[in-house]
Protein backbone atom coordinates (compact mmCIF):
# COMPACT_ATOMS: atom_id res chain seq x y z
CA UNK A 1 0.00 0.00 0.00
CA UNK A 2 1.03 3.58 -0.66
CA UNK A 3 0.58 5.56 2.55
CA UNK A 4 0.19 9.30 2.63
CA UNK A 5 0.57 11.70 5.44
CA UNK A 6 2.83 10.21 8.10
CA UNK A 7 1.27 12.80 10.35
CA UNK A 8 2.81 13.77 13.67
CA UNK A 9 0.08 13.12 16.22
CA UNK A 10 -3.45 13.17 14.75
CA UNK A 11 -2.97 16.42 12.90
CA UNK A 12 -6.30 16.95 11.19
CA UNK A 13 -5.46 20.52 10.16
CA UNK A 14 -2.42 19.26 8.26
CA UNK A 15 -4.45 16.47 6.66
CA UNK A 16 -7.02 19.04 5.52
CA UNK A 17 -4.20 21.01 3.87
CA UNK A 18 -2.98 17.86 2.14
CA UNK A 19 -6.47 17.37 0.71
CA UNK A 20 -6.57 21.03 -0.38
CA UNK A 21 -3.33 20.39 -2.27
CA UNK A 22 -4.60 17.27 -4.05
CA UNK A 23 -3.64 14.19 -2.02
CA UNK A 24 -7.03 12.53 -2.72
CA UNK A 25 -6.70 9.53 -4.99
CA UNK A 26 -2.93 9.32 -4.67
CA UNK A 27 -2.66 6.96 -1.71
CA UNK A 28 -4.15 3.77 -0.28
CA UNK A 29 -4.34 5.05 3.28
CA UNK A 30 -3.06 7.59 5.77
CA UNK A 31 -0.20 6.98 8.21
CA UNK A 32 -0.27 8.75 11.57
CA UNK A 33 1.72 8.78 14.80
CA UNK A 34 -1.08 9.25 17.35
CA UNK A 35 0.97 9.87 20.46
CA UNK A 36 -0.99 10.58 23.61
CA UNK A 37 1.98 11.99 25.51
CA UNK A 38 1.81 10.89 29.18
CA UNK A 39 -1.93 10.21 29.30
CA UNK A 40 -3.89 6.98 29.11
CA UNK A 41 -5.11 6.50 25.53
CA UNK A 42 -8.67 6.35 26.89
CA UNK A 43 -8.28 9.98 28.03
CA UNK A 44 -10.14 12.20 25.53
CA UNK A 45 -8.06 15.20 26.67
CA UNK A 46 -9.53 18.59 25.82
CA UNK A 47 -11.72 18.91 22.71
CA UNK A 48 -9.54 21.69 21.32
CA UNK A 49 -6.48 19.43 21.71
CA UNK A 50 -7.84 16.33 19.97
CA UNK A 51 -4.71 16.35 17.83
CA UNK A 52 -2.92 15.06 20.96
CA UNK A 53 -5.56 12.48 21.90
CA UNK A 54 -5.38 8.86 20.82
CA UNK A 55 -9.07 8.26 21.59
CA UNK A 56 -10.35 11.41 19.82
CA UNK A 57 -7.63 12.10 17.26
CA UNK A 58 -7.69 8.87 15.27
CA UNK A 59 -11.47 9.04 14.60
CA UNK A 60 -11.02 12.71 13.64
CA UNK A 61 -8.51 11.70 10.97
CA UNK A 62 -10.99 9.12 9.66
CA UNK A 63 -13.78 11.72 9.68
CA UNK A 64 -11.65 14.03 7.51
CA UNK A 65 -10.83 11.19 5.13
CA UNK A 66 -14.53 10.32 4.90
CA UNK A 67 -15.46 13.95 4.22
CA UNK A 68 -13.13 13.80 1.21
CA UNK A 69 -14.64 10.56 -0.10
CA UNK A 70 -11.84 8.37 1.20
CA UNK A 71 -13.41 6.90 4.33
CA UNK A 72 -13.03 3.39 2.89
CA UNK A 73 -9.26 3.75 2.89
CA UNK A 74 -7.42 2.68 5.98
CA UNK A 75 -5.44 4.40 8.66
CA UNK A 76 -2.08 2.96 9.70
CA UNK A 77 -0.96 3.81 13.23
CA UNK A 78 2.71 3.57 12.30
CA UNK A 79 4.12 4.78 15.60
CA UNK A 80 2.77 5.27 19.11
CA UNK A 81 4.13 4.54 22.54
CA UNK A 82 4.96 5.72 26.04
CA UNK A 83 8.37 6.55 27.48
CA UNK A 84 9.40 5.24 30.89
CA UNK A 85 11.88 8.07 31.39
CA UNK A 86 12.21 9.33 34.95
CA UNK A 87 10.01 12.06 36.36
CA UNK A 88 10.81 15.51 35.12
CA UNK A 89 9.84 15.14 31.47
CA UNK A 90 6.10 15.55 31.10
CA UNK A 91 6.01 12.57 28.72
CA UNK A 92 7.33 10.15 31.36
CA UNK A 93 5.18 7.31 32.61
CA UNK A 94 5.92 4.49 35.02
CA UNK A 95 6.63 1.01 33.70
CA UNK A 96 3.24 -0.08 35.05
CA UNK A 97 1.54 2.77 33.19
CA UNK A 98 3.43 1.96 29.99
CA UNK A 99 2.12 -1.60 30.16
CA UNK A 100 -1.44 -0.47 30.84
CA UNK A 101 -1.36 2.17 28.11
CA UNK A 102 0.12 -0.13 25.47
CA UNK A 103 -2.61 -2.69 26.18
CA UNK A 104 -5.27 0.02 26.12
CA UNK A 105 -3.98 1.43 22.82
CA UNK A 106 -4.25 -1.91 21.05
CA UNK A 107 -7.67 -2.58 22.60
CA UNK A 108 -8.96 0.77 21.36
CA UNK A 109 -7.41 0.41 17.90
CA UNK A 110 -9.02 -3.02 17.49
CA UNK A 111 -12.44 -1.34 17.83
CA UNK A 112 -11.86 0.88 14.79
CA UNK A 113 -12.53 -1.07 11.56
CA UNK A 114 -10.64 1.52 9.51
CA UNK A 115 -7.33 0.91 11.34
CA UNK A 116 -5.29 -1.44 9.18
CA UNK A 117 -2.14 -1.61 11.34
CA UNK A 118 -0.93 -0.49 14.75
CA UNK A 119 2.76 -0.38 15.58
CA UNK A 120 4.10 0.22 19.08
CA UNK A 121 7.21 2.33 19.35
CA UNK A 122 9.70 0.94 20.34
CA UNK A 123 10.67 -2.67 20.94
CA UNK A 124 13.99 -1.89 22.64
CA UNK A 125 15.24 1.14 24.51
CA UNK A 126 17.56 3.16 22.28
CA UNK A 127 19.97 3.98 25.08
CA UNK A 128 20.81 3.80 28.75
CA UNK A 129 19.97 7.31 30.00
CA UNK A 130 16.96 6.97 32.36
CA UNK A 131 16.23 10.71 31.99
CA UNK A 132 16.18 10.71 28.20
CA UNK A 133 12.66 10.35 26.82
CA UNK A 134 13.79 8.94 23.48
CA UNK A 135 16.03 6.35 25.16
CA UNK A 136 13.17 4.90 27.23
CA UNK A 137 10.30 4.14 24.81
CA UNK A 138 11.27 0.47 24.55
CA UNK A 139 9.16 -2.44 25.72
CA UNK A 140 12.45 -4.07 26.68
CA UNK A 141 15.50 -2.43 28.23
CA UNK A 142 18.72 -1.90 26.31
CA UNK A 143 19.97 -5.10 28.00
CA UNK A 144 16.95 -6.95 26.50
CA UNK A 145 15.38 -7.40 29.94
CA UNK A 146 11.63 -7.22 29.43
CA UNK A 147 9.63 -4.37 30.90
CA UNK A 148 5.99 -4.99 31.90
CA UNK A 149 5.02 -3.29 28.62
CA UNK A 150 6.41 -6.25 26.70
CA UNK A 151 3.95 -8.59 28.43
CA UNK A 152 1.08 -6.19 27.69
CA UNK A 153 2.11 -6.09 24.04
CA UNK A 154 2.31 -9.88 23.89
CA UNK A 155 -1.17 -10.20 25.41
CA UNK A 156 -2.58 -7.64 22.96
CA UNK A 157 -1.18 -9.65 20.06
CA UNK A 158 -2.66 -12.87 21.42
CA UNK A 159 -6.06 -11.18 21.71
CA UNK A 160 -5.91 -10.20 18.02
CA UNK A 161 -5.73 -13.82 16.83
Amino acid sequence: PVLGGVLAFSDGEFLERLYQHGIAGHHDGISIHPYNEWRDPDDPWKPEWRKYSFREGVPWIHYIMDAHGEGGKGIWLTEFGFSTCREGDRWCVSEREQAEYIGDSFRIAAQWPYVRAAIAYNLRNKGWDPDDREDQFGLVRRSFERKPGYGAFREAMRARR
